[in-house]
């Protein structure tokens, strides 16, 4: 075995490393350079589990010393226990060590099953809760054609509390086990639709992790996200001529315009921290010729 300074340095500079690749991953992210996707996500993951796992298994033989030296140094090296141990020091860290691995052996299979290294985080579910139909709704559409092709049957056009799948007519795009719609409509026709489009009622981070997964939807569906105009050619300047790092709130395809956006759910409190409250996705669409800020943007594909 190395040192007690030896695996000191080890412990610390691992414990390090898992601070500093945060912080500069972090940095990376908010300046652009480093987007959200399948890979990066992926790579962090597997990273940052490395990482862990080097610092929890550097720590054994560092406590083992530790414990030892500590009992040297206030007399009890002659101690027949203590003796023993230090006679043993190596097989005491490697049987805690072997104790470990079986224990990932066993965890590590059952965390994947369960999407620990997934690019997608995995949603919680309300299965205990059957859902009650499915919405299909556009803006556009017809009042009536919104009741005659969901299976949702909708006593009003706001309801919250439900559980129901919905459906964007045209596209891809569906969202399972939503909680809460709201239809506003001019006439027959309707003008705009928000969907609660959360599961489960989420933190801040779980909450951008699901729109993370929104934004990839979209993009697969060929929907066009909004840069706008008063930072393209900051944007441009960063990314070395192209289009990066602000869009992915406002979405276009066709005439229809798609908004990410989120709700609180509960109080906002003094002094909370950053990942306070409870929040849901909120999906909103709107026709593209009623929506009051379209000239603010210019719509391409995500970088």
């Amino acid at each position: 075995m190395l040192s007690l300074r030896a695996h000191a340095i080890i412990t610390a500079s691992l414990f390090g490393a898992i601070i500093v690749f945060a912080i500069v991953g972090n940095v990376l992210h908010d300046a652009g350079i480093l987007k959200d996707g399948a890979v990066i996500q992926a790579a962090a993951k597997y990273l940052f589990f490395a990482l862990f796992l080097g610092f929890g298994y550097s720590a054994i033989p560092l406590m083992v010393k530790f414990v030892l030296a500590g009992q040297v140094v206030i007399g009890n090296a002659d101690v027949t226990v203590v003796r023993a141990a230090i006679a043993r020091e190596r097989l005491i860290v490697f049987t805690l060590w072997g104790l470990i691995t079986l224990g990932l052996v066993i965890a590590i299979p059952a965390a994947v099953m369960n999407g620990m290294f997934s690019s997608a985080p995995v949603k919680k579910r309300a299965v205990e809760i059957p859902s009650e139909g499915t919405l299909v709704a556009v803006p556009g559409m017809a009042v009536a054609d919104v009741q005659r092709r969901s299976t949702l049957k909708m006593a009003g056009l706001a309801a919250r509390g439900r559980v129901f799948d919905f459906t964007v007519p045209d596209t891809k795009l569906t969202f399972p086990r939503a909680r809460a719609y709201d239809i506003a409509a001019s006439g027959d026709r309707i003008t705009r639709v928000a969907v609660g489009t959360s599961q489960t009622p989420l933190s801040r981070s779980e909450l951008e992790g699901e729109n993370v997964v929104l934004r990839e939807m979209l993009s697969a569906d060929g929907w066009l996200t909004g840069y706008e105009n008063t930072r393209i050619e900051q944007d441009k300047r960063f990314h070395g001529g192209l289009l990066g790092g602000q869009g992915g709130v406002v979405w276009l395809k066709g005439d229809t315009i798609l908004m990410i956006r989120a709700q609180r759910l509960d109080d906002p409190k003094d002094g909370e921290g950053a990942d306070a409250g409870r929040w849901q996705q909120v999906v909103e669409l709107t026709a593209k010729r009623s929506f009051p800020d379209l000239g603010k943007y210019e719509f391409a594909k995500p970088y």
